[in-house]
C-alpha cells in the first residue's frame, strides 16, 4: 500500500512533512471491507468505480493481506455483500465481476 500512495504536487517540496494520499484501489478496498451499508460509503465506492480502478491491484492486495492473516477471511462475505449492493446501484462492471469471482473462490 505504501508503494501505491502518492504525494500531491502541492506538498512535494515541503521540508518538514510529507502528505501521502492512499491510492484509489486501496481506498476502494478499505471502504468495501469496513462499511456496513452506509449510504455515503456506497456513494464513495460508486465514484471510485467511475474513476477507473485497477482490479488486479485490489486482488493482489487482498491476496497479500489474506496470506498474512487468515482471520481476515471473515471479511470476505461482507465484502461480497458490499459488491452486490454496489452492482445493484451501478450495474455490472467487468472489473467488479472479476473481483466478485475472486472473492467467491476464496470464501
Amino acid at each position: 500500500m505504501i508503494s501505491r500512495a502518492e504525494i500531491p504536487q502541492e506538498f512535494s517540496s515541503h521540508r518538514f512533512f510529507r502528505i501521502y494520499l492512499v491510492s484509489r484501489e486501496d481506498l476502494f478496498l478499505f471502504k468495501s471491507v469496513t462499511s456496513i451499508e452506509r449510504v455515503r460509503d456506497i456513494e464513495d465506492l460508486i465514484v471510485l468505480v467511475e474513476t477507473g480502478l485497477d482490479y488486479e491491484v485490489i486482488i493482489r492486495e487482498l491476496e497479500n493481506q489474506l496470506s498474512k492473516d487468515d482471520s481476515l477471511r471473515s471479511l470476505i462475505p461482507m465484502t461480497i455483500h458490499q459488491l452486490d449492493l454496489l452492482m445493484e446501484q451501478i450495474g455490472t462492471v467487468k472489473g467488479l465481476i472479476h473481483l466478485m469471482e475472486y472473492l467467491i473462490g476464496r470464501d
